[in-house]
């Protein structure tokens, strides 16, 4: 991951040279970081899965997402039937920053939530469990967007309302 953090760190530096002179670039991990942090966004949830966004897999399984699809341990329901609202409160409840202890005094939670629902599941055996073998990349993630939001909000402002 530190690997993945150099080359991510690359790409952002040349983002942050292109919209300083007011050219959009490619590199949709810091243009989706930076439009969460000019819109302000404070998650409670890492992502859509089970809440604005489901997969549903070749048997008619609802599952929270593409990559839960057709794992019996996690449908949601079924096309036929419907959502279980019951099984769907309980993923979402699990996922809740709220119920995740370890990440109640990070200051990158707001943005990481706690991670991904899939990750966590195939490394700790819990859809709910907080990410922690990657809290020190996201924290570095995030500062590196931080101060190239802060970078272009000092030097192209206009930038930012392109963001949406």
């Amino acid at each position: 991951m530190d690997d993945v953090l150099t080359q991510f760190t690359k790409l952002a530096e040349e983002y942050l040279e292109w919209a300083i002179q007011g050219r959009q670039h490619g590199f949709s991990n810091v243009s989706d970081t930076l439009n969460e942090l000019h819109a302000g966004i404070s998650k409670s949830h890492p992502c859509g899965a089970g809440l604005g966004l489901v997969g549903v897999g070749p048997s008619g399984d609802i599952a929270p997402c593409h990559r839960f699809v057709d794992s019996d341990q996690h449908a949601l329901g079924h096309i036929s039937t419907g959502m279980d609202r019951e099984k769907q409160a309980d993923f979402l409840n699990r996922g809740h920053i709220n119920a995740k202890y370890d990440c109640h005094s990070c200051w990158a939670r707001p943005l990481c939530a706690g991670g991904c629902h899939h990750e966590a599941f195939v490394r700790y055996g819990d859809t709910g469990h907080p990410n922690l073998h990657y809290c020190d990349w996201i924290r570095g993630w995030t500062d590196l967007c931080l101060r190239i939001y802060g970078e272009i909000a000092a030097r192209n402002p206009q930038f930012l309302e392109t963001l949406r």
